[in-house]
């Protein structure tokens, strides 16, 4: 399921910094990386204000961020990038998922 919390960590492991640091910092790379995960909550669905809240902003700068990205998503670059940040964050939600052990002894109670 895609959270801010997991789409924070998903980015912030992409820049190499922690979700907290990408959501601090003031730094021009780390803030084009929060950029980046603001899209994303954004694309899933997120409103502006729970969005803001997850990253310790205001409406006004998640509403600006979302201006300034729709300038840039049609770049074959930044389009890419996205897919790989997304495909990233899909395995990392389904290597989370438990799996029930029953499932496990199923497989090892069959006779084939």
């Amino acid at each position: 399921m895609l959270n801010s919390q997991s789409i924070l960590e998903t980015v912030a492991r992409r820049a190499k910094v922690t979700a907290g640091f990408l959501c601090l910092s003031r730094e021009k790379d780390v803030t084009a990386w929060r950029m980046i995960a603001i899209h994303m909550m954004r694309e899933s669905g997120m409103t502006m204000a729970s969005i803001a809240a997850a990253v310790g902003r205001d409406a006004s700068t998640i509403h600006y961020v979302s201006t300034k990205i729709n300038k840039l998503k049609n770049q074959k670059w930044f389009i890419e990038m996205l897919a790989s940040i997304e495909e990233e964050q899909r395995l990392d939600v389904f290597c989370r998922q438990r799996i029930p052990m029953t499932v496990y002894a199923a497989a090892f109670a069959s006779e084939d």
